[in-house]
């Protein structure tokens, strides 16, 4: 039993985690209008009890900004993880049919601002970690156009 389990799990994780190669889609796959330009939405995440509902929320928006407004919309998810990222996530964004990644950044434990008594900012490394991807393989990308609105949308914002 415990071998079929982990030929299972090994299966799993071979299909759900590209911390290796994070783009799982294309950007011009997410190309429903020519005319307008790609909208990334970054979305940096961290484990908590609502982490699903919330981002579940985001994706029915963002499915809807797509399917009925027509937007190019591209959904970068950067959870907040040591280990490769979760397959609860992954399932939701493959759910969604948005063209989409799934990047995984860890936080440091602590943070140099709270060595000095400042408030921790959570999800900077995250955004940075997002950004990096569109700038290393869109705008660096010679056969993709320029046109692009980037968007920081957090999970646990409502959005309408």
């Amino acid at each position: 039993m415990w071998t079929v389990r982990a030929v299972i799990i090994t299966a799993l994780i071979g299909a759900w985690c590209d911390c290796l190669n994070p783009m799982t889609t294309d950007f011009d796959s997410c190309r429903k209008n020519t005319h307008e330009p790609i909208v990334f939405f970054i979305t940096p995440t961290h484990e908590q009890y609502t982490q699903l509902a919330d981002l579940t929320r985001m994706g029915q928006f963002l499915q809807l900004s797509a399917e009925v407004r027509k937007h190019n919309i591209y959904w970068i998810v950067v959870e907040d993880s040591r280990g490769n990222g979760s397959s609860h996530i992954r399932q939701l964004l493959q759910r969604t049919g948005i063209a989409f990644s799934h990047l995984v950044k860890a936080s440091p434990q602590i943070s140099a601002s709270s060595m000095y008594g400042f408030k921790s900012n959570k999800g900077i490394l995250q955004r940075n970690r997002a950004m990096d991807e569109i700038d290393n393989f869109y705008v660096n990308n010679p056969n993709s156009p320029r046109d692009g609105v980037l968007y920081f949308a957090d999970s646990d914002n409502a959005y309408d």
